[in-house]
């Protein structure tokens, strides 16, 4: 594949099949993008299992969500082997595997505290209820409980 750029002359046609041209790049493109992600997801993968089979812990849940903005992990799936380490996307969910297991949906992801570690979960907590006045409060008075001045 070339580009070649040769600015078109007013009232020029374009040509017959450019735009096919066009367009057949741009999918070769896409699909190189597509496979190099696939490419680094793999090998960031394998980077975070062999940290967590060291126990060295250097790759960061930060570090992980910084990749996850990048890279797409697999989707969890019911019945696929899991091992320690190993990165997944689940609803909502980015999580990780604590152990070498085959997943089950007998306890909810979110709960299941005994396989999974919960990296990121796009669900905001709820407050418990009578908590909102009182955090209201606190957050417009100063360290010594006096309130606010708004100028």
């Amino acid at each position: 594949m070339s580009v070649q750029h040769r600015a078109q002359r007013p009232g020029e046609k374009i040509k017959p099949g450019i735009i096919d041209e066009i367009q057949n790049n741009i999918a070769q493109i896409t699909a190189a993008g597509e496979k190099t992600a696939a490419v680094l997801s793999t090998l960031f993968q394998a980077q975070v299992t062999a940290d967590r089979a060291t126990d060295a812990n250097i790759i960061t849940d930060e570090m992980i969500m910084q990749a996850a903005d990048v890279l797409h992990f697999p989707d969890w799936i019911k019945g696929a082997e899991y091992k320690r380490g190993d990165i997944l996307e689940s609803t909502g969910l980015l999580i990780e595997a604590l152990d070498t297991h085959i997943a089950t949906d007998d306890v909810p992801i979110r709960e299941d505290a005994e396989h999974y570690r919960i990296i990121f979960d796009e669900q905001p907590k709820r407050p418990r209820k009578g908590t909102g006045k009182r955090q209201k409060k606190a957050a417009d008075e100063t360290p010594t409980g006096e309130k606010e001045s708004v100028k």
